[in-house]
């Protein structure tokens, strides 16, 4: 099941006890985000290949995707996107990022609503958390010294920081003129079936997939016109380069080889419209 129906199917409230005062208090959860999730006009379900080319967009050397801010569009007031953490951790690991807690269990899903207008409230969001009231009132009433509270506000932002980047990288190549592979799925019939035997019914949602890459491209290298031998094999890091209204993404790549005699290269170029 979806992350996505998961939480539009929660009806759970959350309930805590403050430790001083034996006093339970409610806070927001899941449960008080299943109506936003189950409105939103998209919903979008990342491939594993999506998500590891959008977290290496966003974690590439070169020009990143804030940089690149203004080709970003949302297209609707309100997104909801999810993807596995397995693929998404694989290729933070590749960059020295670490995400070994407990909550970040490699066959989890990772989900992010966004009501945002366009790219620069993500942003603004990436720099500001919000939390609700009620959470405030628990800080406040729990006994908490101060490096405890400074704890949990790091902890609190860590689970959303990494996310950023990666929606922004999701939302560039979804604006590029060429789009990304979109299939729309449905659960009609299912959902029928579902409804008979006293179930809730599947979210609609869109699978979408990486584009399609060029194969690798072998140049003979040898020795250059100076004398001077090639390259040992070693590996180069994927990273951005912005021209105007186009990007370049030079993907990671294998640059010479154990005989020092080739290179391999691989360029992928994204035009933006209307601008």
């Amino acid at each position: 099941m979806k992350l996505a129906d998961r939480i539009a199917q929660c009806r759970a409230p959350f309930v805590v006890t403050c430790g001083p005062t034996g006093g339970t208090r409610i806070l927001n959860n899941a449960a008080e985000c299943a109506h936003a999730v189950s409105g939103a006009p998209i919903r979008f379900v990342l491939s594993d290949e999506l998500t590891r080319l959008c977290t290496a967009l966003a974690y590439s050397k070169g020009s990143r995707t804030l940089a690149c801010a203004d080709l970003i569009r949302i297209p609707a007031q309100a997104v909801w996107i999810e993807w596995f953490c397995r693929p998404w951790q694989d290729e933070l690991s590749l960059h020295a990022i670490s995400v070994d807690d407990p909550a970040y269990s490699p066959s989890h899903r990772r989900g992010a609503f966004d009501p945002a207008h366009g790219a620069a409230d993500i942003i603004r969001r990436c720099f500001r958390f919000h939390y609700e009231a009620s959470w405030r009132e628990y800080y406040r009433d729990a006994d908490l010294d101060p490096d405890q509270r400074g704890a949990l506000w790091r902890h609190a932002l860590g689970t959303i920081a990494l996310d950023v980047p990666v929606l922004l990288a999701f939302f560039l190549l979804l604006s590029t003129r060429a789009g990304l592979p979109q299939s729309p799925r449905s659960f009609e019939r299912l959902n029928r079936s579902r409804l008979k035997a006293g179930k809730a019914p599947l979210l609609a949602h869109v699978d979408v997939r990486a584009p399609l890459l060029p194969d690798y491209r072998a140049q003979d290298s040898g020795e250059t016109a100076y004398g001077r031998r090639g390259p040992r094999l070693h590996h180069v890091r994927g990273h951005l380069v912005r021209r105007g209204a186009e990007l370049f993404w030079r993907v990671p790549h294998l640059r010479g080889d154990a005989r020092l005699g080739a290179v391999r290269t691989r360029t992928v170029t994204w035009t933006f419209g209307g601008h």
